[in-house]
C-alpha cells in the first residue's frame, strides 16, 4: 500500500474547500475582537451608570416626599393646638403636647420660632418676634402668630411656617 501525500487527501480538498490565498483574511483578527469588546464594555458601563443614577434619584425623591408628608401632617396637627397669647416656642412644646392632642407619629417636630402679628393703623401689618404692648406697657396679642416648625424624619430636617389665629369667642378652643 502506498501513501499519498497528505495535501492530496486533506479534508479541505475533498469537501470542495479551497485553502486561503496568501495575504487574505481568514476570520476575525485579534484587533477586531479587542475593538468590539471595548465598544461593548463602554455601552454596558454607560447603561450601568444611568441605572445607578436613576436609582439614586428615585431614592432621594422618595425621602423628600416622606419628609414633606411629615411636615404637612405636623403643621395640620398644629392647627388644633390651643392658642397661647404672647407665646414663645416653649409654649408650643410638641414633645409634651397638651392633653387630648394626638400629633403625627412620623418623625419629630419642634417649634423653633413664634412671631406675633403687629397691626398697622395704615392698613398693613407685619409679624414680629415681640408682642405688642398696650398704653400701660402690658403685652397684648393681636390674635395671630406665625410659627416656624422644624420637622425631622430619618435624619433629614426641614422647616415650615404656619399661621395660628386666636379663635373667635364661642367658636372652639
Amino acid at each position: 500500500m502506498t501513501l499519498r501525500p497528505y495535501t492530496q487527501l486533506g479534508t479541505l480538498q475533498r469537501a470542495g474547500w479551497r485553502a486561503p490565498l496568501p495575504g487574505a483574511q481568514a476570520g476575525v483578527g485579534l484587533v477586531e475582537s479587542i475593538v468590539a469588546v471595548a465598544l461593548l464594555s463602554t455601552v454596558i458601563l454607560a447603561l450601568a451608570t444611568g441605572m445607578l443614577s436613576l436609582l439614586g434619584t428615585s431614592r432621594a425623591n422618595a425621602e423628600t416626599q416622606k419628609l414633606q408628608a411629615a411636615v404637612t401632617a405636623w403643621t395640620e396637627a398644629l392647627k388644633v393646638v390651643p392658642y397661647e397669647d404672647c407665646a414663645t416656642p416653649d409654649d408650643y412644646d410638641l414633645a409634651n403636647p397638651p392633653a387630648g392632642w394626638a400629633g403625627p407619629t412620623t418623625g419629630t417636630a419642634k417649634v423653633t420660632a413664634v412671631e406675633h402679628w403687629q397691626p398697622d393703623p395704615g392698613g398693613f401689618g407685619k409679624f414680629d418676634a415681640d408682642c405688642t404692648t398696650d398704653a400701660g406697657g402690658t403685652p397684648t396679642d393681636a390674635g395671630a402668630q406665625r410659627l416656624t416648625v422644624e420637622v425631622t424624619v430619618e435624619g433629614q430636617t426641614t422647616s415650615a411656617q404656619i399661621v395660628l389665629r386666636r379663635p373667635a369667642p364661642g367658636t372652639g378652643p
